[in-house]
């Protein structure tokens, strides 16, 4: 699977929760690119501790802040521009049955799965 394709249909999910679930459907775009970019900045933070175990337990705070903008900006790009919301959305919307049921497992296995590394 495209690893964008896998961002966007995690990105979906989160606005998808945010419009239906918690009625925020003004801010389900902005609230889909945050939650999304923060779990990519998490998943780089892990790979860079694995890369180098050896890395202090407090790194720069600039190396963090600049880790962070770079999801946040190609999400903000990718999502505003690119491919919206409301195009994954007459896209996916009418799935039934089994992809359906796949892609929120998927989802919700990542966002848990990048959660419990986090100790690592």
């Amino acid at each position: 699977m495209n690893p964008i394709r896998f961002f966007d249909i995690v990105f979906y999910h989160i606005a998808l929760l945010y419009d239906r679930v918690f009625d925020y459907s003004g801010n389900c775009v902005f609230a889909g690119i945050v939650f999304t970019s923060l779990l990519q900045w998490l998943n780089i933070l892990v790979i860079i501790k694995i890369l180098n175990p050896n890395i202090k337990s407090n790194p720069n705070l600039v190396l963090i802040i600049s880790i962070a903008i770079l999801p946040l900006t190609f999400n903000i790009i990718r999502y505003k521009k690119v491919i919206t919301y409301e195009k994954l959305l007459d896209k996916w919307e009418h799935d039934k049955g089994f992809l359906k049921y796949f892609r929120i497992t998927i989802s919700i296995i990542y966002v848990l799965g990048t959660i419990a590394v986090l100790d690592i």
